[in-house]
């Protein structure tokens, strides 16, 4: 914020920004998963996102930060849609769908436990 020089509330924005763009553009990525598979959306996915870091680590301008967080919103929902279809897949062999989106879904606070 201080490199920025913006408040919270642009900053609210910014998390706002990316977060309507993960809802926009889950649906969008279900049906171009089907279309394409789920190799090119992987690809696409974190393509975008290493590009999105970078653009966030080297941004000085509010407007370029906010394209970050929405092209970010991108590549997120690119590699959730990804890992959701091809988890079942991998694990147990394509055998037991149910199970492995149970373990490959484990939510991130319950490997504090491990």
């Amino acid at each position: 914020m201080p490199r920025l020089k913006i408040d919270q509330g642009k900053f609210g924005s910014l998390i706002s920004g990316f977060m309507f763009t993960c809802l926009i553009v889950s649906l969008i990525m279900g049906v171009v998963t089907d279309s394409l598979g789920y190799k090119p959306v992987a690809i696409l996915g974190f393509a975008t996102t290493g590009v999105c870091i970078f653009m966030l680590a080297w941004s000085k301008t509010y407007g370029m930060t906010l394209v970050a967080c929405l092209l970010f919103g991108f590549g997120a929902m690119a590699l959730n849609t990804a890992g959701n279809t091809m988890i079942p897949r991998v694990l147990f062999g394509g055998q037991s769908e149910a199970a492995a989106l149970n373990l490959g879904k484990i939510p991130s606070s319950a490997w504090g436990c491990f």
